[in-house]
């Protein structure tokens, strides 16, 4: 996913390569044209990954562990996941 994203070279908004946006040529906010980020390259990639299981992953199992970590489903609308944030601890 990563390596298809698509960055408007103008505005810099992101652009996912799924769906209809798969089709877009230009920016639906400014019509900048669409770019590919410099940093989406498979070896940075890679080199996220490995940082997010060396540094983050630990972090992850140790609140996992005390029963004091929730979890929210990124891949929901930008609302629903507000949404499911500001609902935690009510």
């Amino acid at each position: 996913r990563l390596l298809k994203r698509r960055m408007c070279q103008d505005c810099s908004k992101i652009i996912p390569f799924v769906g209809e946006f798969k089709e877009m040529k230009e920016c639906p906010d400014c019509q900048g044209s669409l770019i590919v980020r410099s940093d989406d390259t498979k070896e940075s990639v890679q080199q996220r990954l490995a940082w997010f299981k060396k540094d983050v992953q630990p972090i992850i199992d140790y609140y996992e562990k005390k029963n004091i970590l929730t979890k929210i489903n990124g891949e929901q609308s930008i609302e629903k996941v507000s949404e499911d944030i500001l609902s935690i601890n009510e």
